[in-house]
């Protein structure tokens, strides 16, 4: 299973690194019809609801890398569903779900109009007593979509799956809805 993921990661690294791909710079529309600069720093923080069979709380997004001149963006992406303390924890419900992902972030026909995926190590936070992890692989992918408000930033707004394979607990997954701010 190591060996899958670890194939899947390095050829996320080369296409995202290929330089026939990062170089070449590609105009694309805006749904908006706001103009956008998705080239440089990419940085992104955004808060939401979370929920899933064993989640249901605050979702939360970071994201930090660089987007190259075609528009990919390659990032470290830490996602997470965070359930206890917050009032809703059904019986059954983990206290967090989430993972630290390598992310690859690719517009779709429109330039604010973005797919992303990203895989990595993850798992639940036990909170009962402290904090225990409990690891193993994660993987999320989604959909955000950006209203500038500057050609480099702006609003975004974003759906996200998350799944999970805590070591011992089996496969957990969350559905994400988002609000936030990017530099893109």
């Amino acid at each position: 299973m190591a060996n899958r993921y670890s194939f899947i990661l390095v050829c996320l690294a080369l296409a995202a690194f290929s330089p026939a791909i990062a170089k070449e710079k590609i105009v694309r529309p805006t749904l908006f019809n706001q103009p956008m600069q998705r080239d440089g720093f990419h940085f992104q923080v955004a808060f939401g609801f979370g929920t899933g069979p064993t989640s249901r709380g605050v979702f939360h997004n970071m994201e930090i890398g660089g987007t190259f001149a075609n528009g990919w963006t390659l990032a470290y992406n830490h996602v997470l569903i965070q359930t206890a303390g917050l009032g809703g924890q059904r019986d059954g419900d983990l206290d967090l779900i989430g993972g630290h992902l390598l992310q690859v972030k690719i517009p779709l026909y429109y330039q604010d109009i973005v797919a992303k995926f990203g895989i990595g190590p993850g798992g639940s936070h036990d909170q009962s007593d402290g904090l225990t992890a409990i690891f193993g692989p994660a993987w999320a992918y989604g959909i955000d979509v950006h209203m500038a408000v500057f050609d480099t930033s702006g609003i975004t707004l974003g759906v996200t799956i998350l799944h999970t394979i805590p070591k011992g607990q089996g496969h957990h997954m969350g559905f994400g809805l988002s609000m936030g701010y990017t530099w893109y």
